[in-house]
């Protein structure tokens, strides 16, 4: 029979010296996973593709950006692993047609009005007809006291 063991000493396992050779790395050694390894790095992919889509919507000239924003929204599906929703990016115009009178608009002005003409600085606009009723303009006579 064995000795009992001794409480008070410390537990150390017996290291048994063995010759290595070539042969003990020439086996195949078939490896299954049993996890899937994206799980791991899936919290800080989302953690990443949140930040940076808050960092772009607080700020108002990123977020006026329409390829920016399609970019992050894409890294924020492809986080959260859904193809459904990566797939609709990919099919949805990357702008909103602008339009008539809106900022940004075709030429940037009124509806209606063209670029400036070639060779010439923009010439101002004239005022457009008087107010109805309004009766003749007074010529300015000095200051009024009162």
């Amino acid at each position: 029979m064995a000795p009992p063991p001794n409480p008070a000493a410390p537990l150390v396992p017996e290291v048994t010296k063995m010759p290595i050779a070539r042969r003990d790395y020439l086996e195949d050694v078939d490896i299954t996973i049993t996890a899937d390894p994206r799980m791991a790095s899936q919290p800080q992919r989302l953690a990443e593709a949140e930040a940076a889509f808050n960092l772009v919507n607080s700020s108002p000239f990123l977020a006026q950006n329409p390829f920016l924003m399609a970019a992050v929204a894409r890294k924020v599906f492809r986080a959260i692993d859904d193809p459904e929703l990566i797939a609709a990016l990919q099919m949805a115009p990357m702008m909103m047609p602008m339009q008539p009178g809106q900022p940004g608009a075709a030429g940037g002005g009124p509806p209606g009005e063209g670029p400036p003409k070639e060779g010439g600085k923009p010439q101002p606009e004239d005022p457009g007809p008087t107010v109805p009723n309004a009766g003749p303009t007074p010529a300015n006579q000095g200051a009024m006291t009162a």
